[in-house]
């Protein structure tokens, strides 16, 4: 059986794995928002074909980086959700070594690792959005 300071020992580690759930959490909300925005401009570019057709080679190249941002968005926020999935993934393992004795710091790293790498991959993709989101707007402001 288990005493209280072991029990209080694995909520002390899992506390890492659930601040970077939190942060990880608030960049999610961010890609989600530039998503949510993103594709609202889409609708009103179609709509705007709609209108006039023979505008259409206009919005064209808008439309052609947006839904390239589309999934750069949503390949980081594939990124960032993992990241989150394999955080569990941690606590889950952290009590189960704590409570059984059967496993190692091994697949605690790995997961971590794996976690970590996810968040890079997840940046990165994010930063590639902001690139062409400037891009976008470039090509709205008709200077490219």
């Amino acid at each position: 059986m288990q005493s209280i300071d072991d029990l209080i020992r694995i909520l002390q580690l899992a506390v890492s794995p659930v601040v970077l759930i939190s942060g990880v959490g608030l960049l999610i909300l961010s890609m989600t928002n530039r998503l949510s925005h993103m594709i609202d401009r889409m609708r009103t570019i179609h709509n705007e074909v709609l209108k006039a057709p023979d505008s259409s080679d206009v919005w064209e190249d808008q439309l052609t980086v947006l839904i390239h941002r589309s999934h750069l968005l949503k390949n980081g926020l594939l990124m960032f959700v993992t990241s989150i999935l394999l955080d569990a993934l941690i606590i889950i393992a952290l009590f189960f070594i704590k409570l059984t004795g059967v496993g190692s710091g091994i697949l605690i790293s790995v997961l971590f690792s794996l976690s970590s790498i996810a968040v890079f991959v997840g940046l990165i993709y994010y930063a590639r959005d902001i690139v062409y989101s400037l891009h976008a707007l470039e090509l709205e402001l008709g200077r490219r």
